[in-house]
């Protein structure tokens, strides 16, 4: 039901109906980018969407308490931006 609720409050949010409304738009979007050194960024954007400000990308997550993962998601979401900038 937790579920449910939470995914129904995504579905109707602001970030998915801008999504909604962007020209371009990715879901599951498989990011891989040289980082340098014989190392690549690799990851899987779940929306990524452009608007005249820029890219915006939004990460789902299913932990209880994001909060006490938040430095690692912030980190790993400056990632997915860098690559992204990169790759476009």
């Amino acid at each position: 039901a937790a579920a449910v609720e939470r995914a129904g409050a995504a579905i109707a949010g602001e970030w998915l109906r801008r999504a909604g409304q962007a020209e371009r738009v990715h879901r599951e979007l498989p990011l891989t980018v040289p980082v340098g050194e014989g190392r690549v960024l690799e990851g899987i954007l779940d929306v990524a969407f452009l608007e005249p400000s820029g890219w915006i990308i939004l990460d789902f997550k299913t932990d209880r308490d994001v909060e006490a993962a938040k430095d690692r998601y912030v980190r790993q979401l400056s990632w997915y931006a860098w690559g992204l900038a990169r790759a476009t």
